[in-house]
């Protein structure tokens, strides 16, 4: 017997969407607005990502990663560069093998850039943060329109 089933979600992927970008944003711009306060911003951040992740239940693996990032972060706050860095490298091979190489690659560079240059880290996640949530709001806005125009 052969039976086909169809799953869409569209709401719930774009509420992720939202969530994320306006996170990534908000994020970025605390860090470059106050980068002494970095390793709260990020370590936040981390968790807020983690409850999104486990809420709109995308990734167990990165749910569990960003929760780990987020407690290594706050246990040892002079390791932020090479934490989120690791984090960013792991995020960013994970994208590559989801088939979004570009982004993946982006990732992956700001990781590097990140490990190269540890004194301005704070400057490099809050780029890095203002960057990924700005693709995504204009993903989930180029989503939109597509939707309404039916294509």
């Amino acid at each position: 017997m052969y039976q086909e089933i169809q799953v869409t979600v569209h709401k719930k992927s774009g509420q992720r969407k939202l969530f994320n970008a306006l996170l990534a944003l908000a994020t970025g711009a605390l860090a470059l607005i106050w980068p002494n306060f970095l390793y709260y911003i990020v370590g936040g951040y981390l968790v807020a990502l983690s409850l999104i992740l486990l809420y709109f239940k995308v990734s167990n693996f990165l749910t569990a990663l960003s929760l780990l990032t987020a407690v290594l972060i706050f246990l040892l706050p002079e390791l932020i560069p090479y934490t989120f860095a690791f984090f960013l490298g792991v995020f960013g091979l994970t994208f590559l093998m989801m088939q979004l190489t570009l982004l993946g690659f982006i990732i992956l560079l700001f990781a590097l850039l990140i490990v190269m240059n540890p004194g301005s880290v704070a400057y490099l996640i809050g780029a890095f943060l203002l960057m990924y949530g700005f693709i995504h709001l204009v993903n989930l806005i180029q989503e939109s329109r597509g939707r309404r125009s039916g294509l």
